[in-house]
């Protein structure tokens, strides 16, 4: 797996500079844009795409500790009490209350934070399975809101 943080010599950590990572990027782009490195430009995009988004850059810490392989597969359970919460919000949803999508909105958003706080913490093997099961928890809610309909 390649290391986008040594793209653009940043130390590897969840929180990154935007602003300098976003320097780094145009600097790289207009070194390389009139060279015929198609395939060293296409990691520079890569590299910034993922990095600068951090939905994407959580999915990249996950490829990393093997959590998620590159198809996306992956071997997280969700839990069965997760399970029955969604289908019950689901059910609401389905039924045009409101205060389930906002409650299912309120939950992706605390998931996110959950998230955060375990990366600013100690990434030892307990940290990165929570860091997963939030992951593809926010991965099910996100399809749960978007497929209101």
């Amino acid at each position: 797996m390649v290391d986008y943080f040594s793209v653009f010599e940043q130390p590897v950590n969840f929180f990154i500079d935007k602003t300098i990572l976003r320097k780094k990027y145009l600097q790289m782009i207009k070194e390389f844009q009139n060279s015929d490195a198609e395939n060293q430009l296409s990691l520079i995009h890569l590299a910034y795409k993922t990095l600068n988004d951090d939905e994407l850059r959580i999915e990249y810490f996950l490829k990393k500790w093997n959590f998620v392989q590159e198809d996306g597969s992956s071997e997280i359970k969700l839990s069965s009490e997760f399970l029955m919460e969604i289908m019950e919000l689901s059910d609401a949803i389905q039924g045009g209350n409101t205060n389930a999508l906002q409650e299912a909105q309120n939950i992706l958003n605390q998931n996110i934070n959950t998230i955060y706080e375990l990366f600013k913490g100690e990434l030892n093997e307990s940290n990165k399975q929570k860091i997963a099961q939030k992951y593809f928890e926010r991965k099910y809610l996100k399809r749960l809101i978007e497929n209101k309909d």
